[in-house]
């Protein structure tokens, strides 16, 4: 009681702030401008850098201001006075990462690098915007900067990306001070075969047992090593083209398998660790082109420390999928282990980028409260001396309030020591009042509890995770659903592109109450419910929204089946197992329920009411039916990209007795959602029976039925 009642005083405090907040900013009203009109001037007439970006600055000003006000570098304007000079200063010696200066004579923008000086002119037109309507800032996120103050500082990262629908988009990226792993990247990730799948050579390839392996590469070969730098040589020569550094990723496959030739032992390579020729190899190609920057990764077969020492233009990318998103990750072992990861990498190379996670693979309709919880990572990793961080999020495909997250969390990635209680609520603010200025009394509230919930318990969100796990982080249901209906209202008069961004965040939040109804959270009335799955078949048309977890099951498929299929199964007298007590030697004892709770497991998703087992031989005890007959039914999940398959065998048992090992498949052709039949006329009433299963893969069993005729 003492933690709920801590909570709902924290959330009343977070509601009553934004509320006062809303009430005072979310009004029409401007700020006197600065200026009504601008000339943009480089800090040197004869630094073409200077040149260069003062043109930008100009080209996107006289795009945003159709009615004029803006003047390039005019000499004569100059002279009158007639427009607020504003200086362009790209200065690498600067002792900040960016300057913004504004007073009543000139404003002026200085950066160390092409990246930060072009966040920072954005971040000034959209500021200039908020006190002078002419500019047209509509695309922009709101800027960090108070309108007329300045501002200097540095970012607590070289390198920031988020891979979500925003944080790729090439339009936003430079406004959002973000990079993208879309573009910044010669090699990304898992891609190693770009450079050496031409090559007709045995030797690019794994040796294990005395033979070549195609699904993974030896990486200390010389004919690797050659092949990889002709290639390189061939794409991008030596030199750096202007200022963008070329990256590349020098990463096995994401698998198991790491090659045994004499070379690779010879360099330390053993069944398990491809860490010391995967490091030779970066470290050969470092030298081999220092101009470039080669990066390998402490993960699966190199999450492993080596001793070897790399050069300045190598870097390591830390996976973090072992640390969990625990709201408060201090005092956690997890924790203090990642924090082990990060210096023995940083015995290697002293650049460290982690690769984190930002949404729910499995289901991106779900809430994931996540802001909060990053901010709390973003800052351990930033006190640990990380370079960069990438957070790995659903990429093109739409999550629910990915906008809102996205444009947070790259204010985090510069400066992830914004006071969450004040400035950090006000970005959020911003971010609604602009975005969503017919809803933001709806969202900006909502938002704010659900993350406050999350922040209040010592559960992890979970990447991979049903509805169950939103349950566990406290998501309350009833809020939900009244948030949901009054959307529902306000969306009727929204318009243009809000109207767009709340559809979407409609049709996220019907998959959600339909899934708690399904997991027996939530009862909808039918009408409710044929407006959900109404509002699922037309998200399925929007652009983006048509998938909806990170293996490409579609938004339709889900809709379909919920209109076509029974989501529960016979009861009494029909069904003799409804919500009887089985036990079973395989599966978690929390999941027994399962097994006999009424509810159908869908084929597209194995959180909710299926029961997981790895266990190569599964009993499942039934109770004594005192019933003679009926046949006894069991449903498995058929889905080989989720690694999950049927069993090779079932059989009933009594009394140490086999008693029927045939059983014939009654689901219709090409369901996943198999179901196996068993004839029960020889067993005894009066005695339990033993459903023995077996299989050495990966099983998921959902609702198992004795059915008998009425």
């Amino acid at each position: 009681m003492a933690q709920s009642a801590f909570a709902f005083k924290c959330i009343n405090t977070y509601v009553i702030f934004a509320l006062m907040l809303g009430a005072t900013s979310l009004c029409s009203c401007k700020a006197t401008p600065i200026a009504n009109a601008y000339n943009i001037q480089p800090a040197q007439d004869n630094d073409q850098e200077d040149i260069t970006w003062a043109k930008y600055m100009f080209n996107h000003m006289e795009s945003r201001m159709p009615n004029g006000g803006v003047f390039n570098n005019d000499k004569e304007v100059a002279q009158t006075g007639s427009a607020l000079p504003v200086i362009v200063d790209l200065d690498p010696s600067s002792k900040d990462d960016y300057s913004l200066k504004i007073n009543k004579s000139f404003l002026s923008l200085k950066a160390k690098d092409s990246k930060t000086l072009m966040w920072l002119i954005y971040q000034t037109i959209e500021m200039l915007s908020q006190s002078n309507t002419d500019i047209n800032s509509e695309d922009l996120p709101p800027s960090r900067f108070p309108a007329q103050e300045s501002a200097e500082g540095n970012m607590a990262f070289e390198y920031r990306a988020i891979y979500s629908p925003m944080g790729i988009n090439p339009d936003l990226t430079g406004p959002l001070g973000l990079d993208n792993i879309n573009t910044d990247w010669a090699v990304w990730g898992h891609n190693f075969k770009t450079m050496v799948s031409h090559k007709k050579d045995e030797h690019i390839y794994a040796l294990v047992n005395g033979k070549r392996d195609a699904e993974q590469f030896c990486f200390g070969s010389n004919t690797t090593f050659n092949t990889v730098s002709q290639w390189i040589q061939d794409n991008y020569g030596h030199e750096l083209k202007q200022d963008a550094m070329v990256r590349f990723c020098i990463m096995p496959n994401d698998n198991d398998i790491v090659c045994q030739c004499p070379e690779c032992r010879s360099l330390g390579n053993t069944e398990k660790n491809a860490s010391p020729a995967v490091c030779s190899l970066v470290n050969k190609l470092c030298k081999r082109f220092p101009n470039f920057q080669f990066f390998t990764s402490h993960y699966r077969t190199t999450d492993y420390p080596t001793d070897i020492k790399l050069p300045g233009n190598s870097g390591i990318i830390l996976s973090a999928i072992d640390f969990p998103l625990f709201p408060k990750p201090e005092g956690k072992r997890q924790t203090e282990e990642f924090i082990s990861k990060i210096r023995e990498s940083q015995n290697i190379t002293p650049r460290i980028y982690v690769w984190d996670y930002m949404c729910n693979f499995d289901n991106y309709m779900l809430p994931f409260p996540v802001v909060s919880v990053m901010q709390n990572r973003i800052q351990l990793y930033a006190s640990q001396g990380v370079k960069g961080i990438i957070l790995n999020g659903s990429g093109e495909t739409h999550t629910l309030l990915d906008d809102i997250q996205t444009s947070t969390l790259a204010t985090l990635l510069y400066d992830p020591s914004i006071d969450e209680r004040t400035e950090l609520l006000k970005i959020k603010e911003d971010y609604y009042r602009k975005f969503y200025p017919k809803t933001a009394h709806i969202l900006l509230p909502w938002t704010i509890s659900v993350e406050t919930l999350v922040m209040s318990q010592n559960t992890p969100l979970e990447i991979y995770g049903g509805i169950d796990n939103m349950s566990l982080v406290g998501l309350d249901v009833k809020e939900l659903h009244s948030t949901f209906k009054e959307l529902e209202r306000a969306n009727k008069e929204t318009e243009g592109e809000e109207r767009k961004r709340v559809n979407r965040i409609l049709v996220a939040l019907s998959f959600t109450q339909l899934e708690l109804e399904r997991s027996g959270k939530m009862k909808l009335d039918p009408e409710e419910r044929h407006q959900m799955l109404l509002n699922l078949s037309e998200g399925a048309e929007i652009p983006g929204m048509e998938a909806y977890n990170e293996v490409g099951d579609k938004v339709r498929d889900y809709a379909n089946y919920l209109k076509n299929n029974s989501l529960v199964a016979d009861e009494e007298p029909t069904n003799l197992l409804i919500n009887k007590n089985l036990t079973s030697n395989a599966i978690p004892q929390e999941f027994w329920p399962r097994l006999t709770d009424g509810r159908y497991g869908l084929p597209m998703d194995w959180h909710e009411a299926w029961a997981i087992t790895n266990e190569p031989k599964m009993i499942i005890q039934l109770p004594a039916t005192n019933h003679v007959g009926g046949k006894l039914l069991i449903s498995f999940l058929n889905k080989s990209k989720w690694r999950l398959g049927l069993p090779d065998s079932i059989e009933l048992w009594q009394d140490g007795r086999l008693i029927n090992e045939t059983y014939e498949n009654i689901s219709p052709s090409g369901s996943e959602r198999t179901i196996f039949q068993m004839n029960t006329s020889k067993l005894r009433p009066d005695l339990p029976t033993q459903l023995r299963i077996t299989g050495e893969n990966k099983k998921a069993i959902d609702e198992i039925e004795w059915r008998i005729a009425e």
